[in-house]
């Protein structure tokens, strides 16, 4: 599957050696950024410049969308069933706009502090474990989902009613974490 991104976001507070900062730094793309779940090296990094020194809050929002044909959320899976038939699942989140924020500070996470005698530059990396949001699905609502051509759809227009349960999934943010690396 994929996500295909709009705009990211970065607010950033802290100190250094000559001063206090905040820095707000916002990024919307003139055509969206689809970045895929399955290929980690076709995928587009993106980086971040951050002044160096001790920080309060970091904050990091990243705000996805339809585009083209592309829904904002593409998943593909599978199932057995309880025939023991394995079903093809897709995924369409077309028309929610998701928006994650997530907020670092010196209380939940204590290494908030970037200077240029470190050898390697630390990184943020902001994950997805877009199979965690399949965990909102029973065995119940696929084994009662309405089928097209052998496989089940979930949209917008097809089994409405586990689109709108994973769309809430999603919005929630819970499989999306911010780690900061040395």
């Amino acid at each position: 599957g994929f996500i295909c991104i709009k705009k990211l976001e970065l607010n950033v507070g802290g100190e250094n050696e000559t001063s206090k900062f905040k820095k707000n730094l916002e990024i919307e793309f003139n055509e969206v950024k689809k970045v895929y779940f399955d290929k980690s090296d076709e995928t587009e990094d993106f980086f971040l410049n951050i002044p160096e020194g001790n920080y309060d809050r970091l904050e990091f929002g990243i705000h996805l969308s339809d585009y083209l044909d592309n829904p904002s959320v593409y998943i593909t899976a599978s199932y057995y069933s309880s025939t023991c038939e394995l079903i093809p699942v897709t995924i369409e989140l077309f028309g929610a706009k998701p928006r994650f924020d997530l907020e670092m500070n010196t209380d939940n996470s204590p290494m908030l502090s970037f200077t240029s005698d470190r050898t390697i530059n630390p990184s943020i990396i902001f994950e997805i474990n877009a199979s965690k949001w399949l965990d909102t699905l029973s065995i119940d609502d696929l084994e009662n989902a309405q089928k097209v051509e052998e496989s089940i759809l979930i949209n917008d227009k097809h089994n409405r009613h586990l689109y709108f349960k994973l769309a809430a999934e999603i919005h929630k943010g819970d499989e999306i974490y911010v780690e900061l690396r040395e």
